[in-house]
């Protein structure tokens, strides 16, 4: 995560993975927003507490209030990449005035970086 007064982008990694997924893709994204790649429970950092609901819904909750709660986060847009873009749809249905946007795949966010900004080879 990176602190700037830059708008927050929440990024969501899938099943089997963590939130380092993203490091690739962080420095590039981080001249335009504040990020956040978190890890969701029982990946990453993150513990695994067996009496909560981890179905993509309880997780996008999950995710919002840590937001709110944690970062003081209300308003953020949300990329996602497998199920974690099945968790940011379901951000954006729960609470459509706190997802400012939302992306559900990680190729595609890859290719508007670079369509963005031309990599050098």
């Amino acid at each position: 995560m990176t602190k700037n007064s830059n708008p927050a982008l929440v990024l969501v990694h899938g099943l089997g993975s963590a939130g380092t997924i993203w490091k690739s893709l962080i420095p590039e994204l981080e001249k335009d927003f504040t990020v956040y790649a978190i890890d969701l429970p029982g990946h990453g950092d993150a513990a695994l507490d067996n009496y909560e609901k981890y179905d993509p819904r309880s997780l996008g909750e999950m995710i919002l209030r840590h937001m709110q709660e944690v970062h003081n986060v209300l308003k953020m847009h949300v990329a996602g990449n497998s199920l974690g873009g099945w968790i940011s749809l379901e951000m954006a249905a729960l609470r459509p005035t706190n997802v400012a946007s939302f992306l559900t795949n990680k190729r595609y966010l890859m290719m508007c970086i670079r369509a963005a900004k031309p990599i050098a080879t």
